[in-house]
């Protein structure tokens, strides 16, 4: 076989191996796109799940909590009438509870009691005969199932009725009680805002189209089995929902690969010219110059420092030495040159260093992609020179093993500064460079910069913390909702009972002398306790509502001595100081005076419950330009305060015990205490709401044996 023909095979070769390289990057890239696309898919069915959870809570609720309840026995017993049951289970239960209809049954399932609300209207009676009734409650006491309607298809939450002793409805039923809500387009149309796409509700289960296809549209579709009473499929949930995250993805994916072909390209001509010009052309020259007996078509192998230029040399002898030393130098410049044109015209920044790691050639190019030019370089820098200081040594020793194996590298991502300063990404690679003894004298390599690349990274790993942080303040707003609603729902209920325990306690009293000893200090404990128990009751409505604030112009300076006089009317200070450090010249803030006090005082409380031992309270305001971008304060449209805004600061701060690190981040959470049985948790979510209310913001700091200060900041008037 002819040397040119090996040649010739040699670099089909490799450019078959190449194309297999590209066809592995490419499958790589697949695999890892449908890996991406698969845990997004995951996620959402998860979220909706969760989500479908969350909005059942309160039909679950009203199931449960309804049917462990003397009055509720009583009633399906016969011994409260009708009246009863209207009051307590009419449209306001319904509307608290999300429902759309009331079913109660006797022990005999004779209808007690129903009530539809405008919503079912269209539904004649309860959707189950009385022996699917009795079927459902054979072997459980609570149920959950789905059923179709003339109204259209039904959640229906069901339970047996027990004493209120007997929550965990171990004795025998009593009654059945049902609670429905209809699936309709609004409650389809709310669940699919929540998702971030499209819900139908389907009578038969939808065809989920291939893998492929919902990756090539960006599609994420699953559906959801709704059981029947019987445990089969009632309905389905279709959902569908578009994703823009793998949109974006599978668009920088796509530039990745061009860029790659585009380098896979750079490499076959680069290997193309060099096997032409270095290896297919002298092997030409030799093989004319042999046919035609003419030592002429040699010359331009004359100085060649390989076989072929000592065959020439043969072939010329010694007269033709001194022309041959001329073109062998013509020839050196023109290679160098040629080499220097190629590595100025490529993109990358093409470089040798020596064992050491030094400089001794780069191409132009790094002035683009560095800021220095090549004669700055060569022979003054190390490769480790433009490494970040922080990842230097251990780049550093990185790069100087893989040179110490004498192998090739490639893909060394690396972080670099530029000469005026910036961070620049660059991925490099790298062969050894050995003479013809095969001795080592450094590498020679190519450097890409891949800064764009790294951003476009950054960013979408930030959307996807973005989606995960909205994801998670939904779910805590469904259930700061469900809270509210329980606490408007439950209050009523708990007051009369208190308000008729306080009167038996005061007719006791009368009965009872002082002198009785320990049942008069019974009777004491149970009042204040009572008293207690109705200061909750008013801290959850507290919570629960959103009050109106009557907002005026207010002097901030008046509220705080306001508050302070209160304070001490009304509690002790033993050993407690309070300094005061209140400028007088405030602008005025737009605020209501009383609830603004309500949040001082409580503030003012927490500081003095902080200190039993006695300290310092310090009460300090001030107004200031706010030149801190923190959370609440910068240039987004949902901040409270843009940047640079005038504000009315107020800070109090104790000399007390402090508060550790991981309680100091719940404190403004509802029902968080360190006050053990002394405190409800709602002081300050409360106080949090209330300055929220006022377009304020609210933080503290602390530290364990260090006191606390609470900060409140608040709009002037002017600005407001």
């Amino acid at each position: 076989m002819r040397v040119q023909t090996k040649l010739t095979s040699l670099l089909l070769f490799i450019s078959i191996a190449l194309m297999a390289a590209r066809y592995l990057y490419q499958t790589f890239e697949n695999q890892r796109v449908y890996g991406l696309f698969q845990e997004e898919i995951n996620e959402k069915e998860v979220y909706f799940t969760k989500l479908m959870a969350l909005k059942g809570a309160n039909l679950k609720t009203l199931s449960t909590d309804y049917t462990y309840w003397d009055e509720m026995v009583d009633f399906v017993r016969g011994d409260k009438g009708m009246t009863w049951a209207r009051q307590n289970m009419d449209e306001t239960v319904l509307g608290t509870y999300q429902a759309d209809a009331i079913w109660v049954y006797r022990l005999d399932l004779s209808l007690a009691y129903a009530i539809k609300g405008e919503g079912a209207a269209g539904l004649k009676d309860f959707p189950l005969s009385r022996e699917a009734v009795r079927d459902i409650f054979l072997k459980k006491r609570l149920c959950h199932f789905f059923v179709n309607t003339e109204a259209g298809l039904m959640e229906v939450r069901g339970a047996t009725i027990h004493p209120t002793a007997d929550n965990d409805r171990q004795t025998p039923p009593q009654g059945y009680f049902f609670a429905g809500r209809l699936w309709n387009k609004g409650y389809t149309d709310e669940l699919a805002e929540l998702i971030g796409g499209e819900i139908a509700v389907e009578r038969t289960k939808q065809a989920v189209p291939d893998f492929k296809v919902l990756l090539e549209t960006n599609m994420i579709i699953f559906s959801e089995e709704l059981d029947d009473w019987k445990g089969g499929p009632a309905a389905y949930l279709d959902v569908r929902i578009h994703s823009q995250q793998m949109e974006g993805y599978k668009k920088s994916s796509r530039n990745a690969m061009a860029t790659f072909i585009v380098f896979l390209a750079v490499i076959v001509v680069v290997i193309t010219i060099f096997m032409t010009t270095s290896l297919s052309m002298p092997f030409g020259f030799i093989s004319q110059a042999l046919k035609k007996e003419n030592p002429v078509r040699l010359r331009p192998l004359e100085k060649d420092t390989s076989e072929f230029g000592d065959i020439s040399r043969l072939i010329f002898r010694l007269f033709q030495q001194r022309e041959d030393l001329i073109r062998e130098v013509a020839e050196r410049k023109k290679a160098e040159m040629r080499f220097q044109q190629v590595a100025d015209a490529a993109e990358e920044w093409i470089w040798e260093v020596d064992g050491d790691g030094l400089y001794t050639f780069s191409s132009a190019v790094v002035e683009k992609i560095l800021g220095y030019k090549p004669e700055e370089i060569v022979g003054k820098k190390h490769f480790y020179d433009f490494f970040l200081s922080e990842d230097r040594e251990c780049m550093k020793n990185e790069a100087l093993e893989a040179m110490a194996a004498r192998q090739p590298f490639k893909n060394f991502i690396n972080r670099n500064l530029h000469e005026d300063g910036h961070v620049v990404w660059l991925d490099t690679s790298g062969t050894p460079i050995f003479d013809e003894k095969g001795a080592f004298f450094g590498y020679r390599g190519v450097d890409t910069d891949v800064t764009e690349r790294k951003k476009a990274e950054e960013g979408l790993r930030e959307a996807y913390i973005k989606l995960k942080e909205i994801q998670e303040q939904l779910i805590q707003a469904e259930k700061l909702n469900a809270v509210g609603q329980l606490a408007s729902g439950v209050a009523h209920e708990v007051r009369n009972p208190l308000a008729i325990i306080l009167q038996g306690v005061d007719f006791l009293e009368t009965k009872i002398p002082p002198s009785s000893g320990d049942i008069f200090e019974v009777l004491a404990m149970l009042r204040e306790n009572i008293k207690r128990a109705d200061k909750i009751i008013n801290d959850l409505l507290d919570f629960s509502r959103a009050a109106h604030l009557n907002l005026a112009p207010s002097d901030l300076g008046l509220v705080l001595e306001t508050s302070l006089d209160l304070v001490k009317t009304r509690f002790k200070f033993d050993n407690v100081v309070i300094e005061k450090e209140i400028k007088k010249d405030i602008p005025l803030v737009l605020a209501d005076k009383n609830r603004l006090e309500q949040v001082f005082i409580n503030i003012l409380l927490n500081t003095i419950q902080a200190m039993p031992e006695g300290g310092r309270i310090i009460v300090r305001s001030y107004d200031k330009k706010l030149e801190e971008i923190r959370n609440g304060i910068g240039k987004r449209a949902q901040d409270s305060f843009y940047f640079g805004e005038l504000a009315a600061i107020v800070e109090i701060e104790d000399t007390g015990c402090g508060i550790p690190e991981e309680s100091l981040k719940k404190i403004f959470d509802p029902f968080f205490t360190t006050k053990g049985q002394r405190g409800s948790g709602l002081g300050l979510s409360v106080s949090r709401n209330i300055i929220h209310m006022h377009r304020g913001l609210i933080h503290a700091e602390s530290a364990p044996g260090k006191g606390t200060k609470v900060t409140v900041i608040l709009k002037l008037a002017e600005r407001a």
